[in-house]
């Protein structure tokens, strides 16, 4: 919980990559490559979600 709306996306971006690492983890530990597939989607939503939040935050036009 920061101070400012920046300091809680930030922290957003810190708990999605935890989580990703953790997939990656199951990954490598049961030999499975579905978890690689979940983490590199996840990865993906994340970041698109967090290009999309600065833009709106920022008050710019959606494409």
């Amino acid at each position: 919980m920061g101070p400012t709306i920046y300091d809680r996306l930030v922290s957003l971006n810190v708990v999605g990559v935890i989580i990703t690492i953790v997939l990656i983890l199951i990954s490598v530990e049961t030999d499975l490559g579905l978890y690689l597939d979940i983490a590199l989607s996840f990865v993906m939503l994340d970041f698109v979600g967090t290009i999309a939040l600065v833009k709106y935050l920022e008050g710019g036009e959606f494409i």
